[in-house]
């Protein structure tokens, strides 16, 4: 940083860095504190300057930036079989939100579990294929190539649940991407569930 007089002659004695981390790393400011010489060689003074940076409001990112909040949400999935695999369906019937962006500065989504679960003691559920998509809606009818996106779909194979010694295994599709503000993460099935059986998605994300 140039100096003009009278602190041509300044000496750098520190530099300190904080973050408004709670702010969700919003503001950095730097407390730099010089050191210069009056007329007499003994007297001195000291001040500071703060040079404040806004990292949420200039122009294109440069810095890594990082989640500041979990989100971590889900849904049984599978209670209407959706036979489509472009999209197609309505939210809440045969296609079921997972999770919902941030509606300011979106999220960052890591992954998505599928656990299959019973009611009733040592039921199977039926093989099935889970659908995963990105959209940029909340509720009403999909428009595959408009507001969903097929993401990944997985084989899910009929599994025993609710046994007394042996565990069933999920199954995970990696996501790890931005989410845009207010969008969501879909899920289907392409058969119904058996009876006394669900499948659960639970996808773990941050908020910006």
């Amino acid at each position: 940083m140039p100096l003009t007089s009278p602190l041509a002659a300044a000496t750098l004695i520190q530099v300190s860095t904080w973050a408004a981390v709670g702010l969700g790393l919003k503001w950095v400011v730097w407390v730099v504190q010089l050191q210069y010489g009056l007329n007499q060689p003994a007297a001195h003074q000291f001040f500071t300057i703060s040079l404040t940076k806004d990292f949420m409001s200039t122009g294109p990112n440069v810095d890594p930036i990082y989640s500041h909040q979990g989100n971590i949400s889900g849904a049984l999935i599978g209670g209407t079989a959706n036979t489509n695999s472009d999209g197609t369906g309505t939210v809440g019937t045969n296609m079921t939100r997972l999770f919902l962006a941030d509606s300011v500065n979106g999220s960052y989504v890591q992954r998505v579990r599928f656990s299959p679960s019973a009611t009733t003691a040592a039921t199977a559920t039926s093989a099935t294929v889970i659908r995963v998509y990105i959209s940029s809606i909340t509720s009403g009818v999909t428009s595959p190539g408009n507001n969903i996106w097929l993401w990944q779909e997985v084989a899910s194979p009929a599994q025993t649940a609710d046994q007394t010694t042996t565990a069933t295994n999920f199954i995970e599709v990696p996501l790890n991407f931005i989410l845009p503000a207010g969008w969501t993460i879909m899920a289907s099935s392409h058969i119904v569930n058996a009876a006394n059986t669900s499948w659960t998605g639970v996808v773990i994300a941050g908020n910006y």
